[in-house]
């Protein structure tokens, strides 16, 4: 039988239109199978470091990763810009978006049924240089300031302040204005049922200013005054005529030294351990049992793309520059700059957090929002002997860059890995090599 001209110059283009598509195959086994060996080394390394912090007990003991309670203890931020006492929030960025709700499930007390629309409000404590900062973003429908004839300034609408000094004994102050604007707080007798301050107190500093449905109030302490528990309500006041306090709302009871809460900053000590590990571009979290990132160390931030060696063809780099479109139809676009979120969080809610405080070690992926690049992470349990007292993750971010390979006029893409940062919690930032749709978070134990 004779083949035609034309059947053979079909059957040839079919032939070639099969090269592309198995140097395509390829590729995805070779991104498999690299993706596998880096999720093992990246819980191998993890592992390795929660079992170095598990050999130093010592350390969960200092930083209060024991007997914890979610619903009291406060944590306490690193703020990113000087905070003005000013009653705006605009100085609280990024980490406003991080302030809590209070609300039904914090009321301490009521007089008759508690209403939402009579007092809630936002709360965030940060630390600034020398002084703990509060911001109160209170909802309160009716706003009663103090008599300053009075001799009882929680006869209003007030702020009252629980703490445990660095010897151990209950303080307690209450802040309290006659109008809006700079205030200072008020020294009370540790006996809740004496009303009258002790003395003024000039180092505890506020402003109070009104807002559309209520108030805000900053404040600062002096971080010398208060030890490891610290304590805030909001006091509402109602009627003018019988100053009676209708509700109160707070993180914990400031009046009893046993329900003051812990409160929990990021440990210098174990970040201090982290940072020895010498471990660029990765980010390693320790997250305890309430899921509250309790250290972190590095960011995702990728490498830059390294530049074009010096003395290449300018003809290989002309027909780089000409095949980009065509590359951009069978790639995913990617970019090695991006941003990791520049608020601190203060949970932890990637998946499988979960089963690492449940004692499984675990691989998961998941995207940066607004970032064409996909995190791997490595979660692994830390243990305090036989108790697991929180996770360790380490993320490293997985890029793409453009290389040259010998001296083929093509350009070939290539996972730039660097050193596997030793960290329970691993966050990798990876190469996504082909158009699809983001992955579902997986895990591979």
């Amino acid at each position: 039988m004779r083949i035609s001209l034309r059947l053979k110059l079909t059957l040839i283009s079919l032939l070639l239109m099969l090269i592309p598509l198995i140097g395509f195959r390829f590729s995805t086994m070779l991104q498999s199978s690299l993706l596998a060996r880096r999720e093992d080394a990246l819980l191998f390394t993890a592992k390795a470091v929660a079992t170095t912090l598990g050999d130093r007990p010592d350390i969960f003991d200092r930083e209060l990763f024991h007997s914890l309670d979610r619903s009291r203890d406060l944590y306490l931020f690193r703020l990113s810009i000087s905070i003005r006492l000013n009653g705006k929030v605009d100085d609280w960025q990024p980490e406003l978006g991080q302030s809590e709700k209070f609300g039904v499930e914090h009321v301490l007390f009521s007089f008759g049924p508690y209403s939402p629309v009579s007092l809630t409000f936002r709360h965030l404590v940060g630390q600034r240089g020398k002084y703990l900062y509060a911001l109160f973003r209170v909802h309160d429908d009716t706003i009663v300031y103090r008599n300053p004839n009075s001799l009882y300034p929680g006869k209003a609408d007030h702020i009252q302040i629980g703490l445990l000094d660095r010897e151990g004994t209950l303080q307690r102050f209450l802040m309290a204005t006659d109008r809006p604007g700079w205030f200072n707080g008020f020294r009370m007798d540790n006996n809740p049922e004496n009303l009258i301050p002790v003395a003024n107190e000039s180092r505890i500093q506020g402003v109070w200013l009104e807002t559309d449905g209520g108030y805000t109030v900053e404040m600062r302490i002096p971080l010398a005054m208060i030890g490891k528990r610290l304590a805030f309500a909001v006091a509402d006041v109602d009627d003018e005529k019988t100053w009676k306090v209708e509700t109160l709302i707070g993180t914990a009871n400031p009046g009893e030294i046993g329900e003051i809460g812990w409160l929990l900053a990021p440990s210098k000590t174990i970040e201090t351990l982290l940072s020895r590990l010498d471990r660029p571009h990765s980010r390693i979290r320790i997250v305890d049992s309430n899921r509250r990132v309790r250290a972190r160390f590095g960011n995702l931030q990728a490498l830059e793309t390294e530049k074009i060696e010096q003395g290449k063809s300018s003809l290989l780099n002309g027909l780089h520059r000409q095949l980009a479109p065509i590359y951009r139809l069978f790639t995913e676009p990617f970019t090695t700059s991006f941003t990791a979120g520049g608020s601190q969080a203060r949970k932890l809610d990637i998946a499988d957090i979960e089963e690492g405080l449940k004692g499984k070690s675990s691989i998961t992926h998941y995207r940066l929002d607004g970032a064409e690049v996909e995190i791997m992470a490595s979660i692994t349990p830390l243990f305090d002997g036989e108790k697991i007292v929180g996770d360790f993750a380490e993320a490293l971010p997985l890029w793409l860059e453009h290389g040259w390979q010998s001296s083929y006029p093509e350009i070939t893409f290539y996972c730039h890995t660097p050193d596997m940062p030793v960290f329970i919690h691993g966050e990798q930032p990876r190469c996504p090599f082909y158009n699809k749709p983001p992955q579902q978070p997986s895990t591979r134990i």
